[in-house]
């Protein structure tokens, strides 16, 4: 490797043991900086003394999209109203639907990209309402409440959706749960022949 390549590279010192992680220590700006040495594991010998591990473009690659991640994430959870345990369970239940949905096609032979564009829309568009309702509490300069209440509807919406899902899939529900939907799902008819 000559020493222009290496002139660009970001180095680090190796790590010492496994649970050691190594912390960039600058890059190396002049081609006479990096002293020829032996090239085993990745070390170079730095003119100068000492041995140093060089991060390639991957390290820098991988940190740069960690940063990119956690950037859009800290974004929508402040455009969400922050993150709260009614947000988590309403994730981790549309989750559920999600996979409740795919395996009900999947035994009814049904699947279709189509229909799993628009839910996967309609997923979207729920938490859009939920911005939005984060927002006008924001603006009023109220507690959260208008956003919780949206949160607390679309998570009993998607737990129904869920067991919609087992139901029409051919796991035993109750009875009970059973004229629940059947009730649900007469309703979402009638307003679907009025539209």
């Amino acid at each position: 490797m000559g020493t222009p390549l290496a002139a660009a590279l970001l180095i680090a010192p190796p790590s010492v043991g496994p649970s050691e992680s190594p912390r960039a220590t600058g890059v190396v700006t002049r081609p006479g900086q990096l002293a020829p040495g032996k090239c085993a594991g990745g070390n170079r010998t730095i003119a100068g003394g000492g041995a140093y591990r060089i991060v390639g473009d991957s390290d820098m690659g991988h940190r740069t999209l960690s940063a990119i991640v956690t950037v859009v994430l800290v974004g929508a959870s402040n455009l969400l109203g922050g993150w709260t345990p009614a947000m988590t369970t309403l994730l981790v239940i549309v989750a559920l639907d999600v996979v409740s949905g795919f395996v009900r096609a999947a035994v009814q032979k049904r699947l279709s990209s189509k229909e799993s564009w628009q839910g996967g829309l309609r997923k979207l568009l729920m938490f859009v309402v939920i911005a939005l309702a984060a927002q006008v509490d924001s603006l009023i300069g109220a507690e959260p409440l208008l956003r919780n209440a949206v949160v607390i509807f679309y998570c009993v919406s998607e737990s129904l959706s869920v067991l919609e899902n087992v139901a029409a899939a051919g796991l035993p529900v109750p009875d009970v749960i059973k004229d629940a939907l059947a009730q649900l799902s007469s309703r979402k008819a009638a307003k679907g022949e009025d539209a």
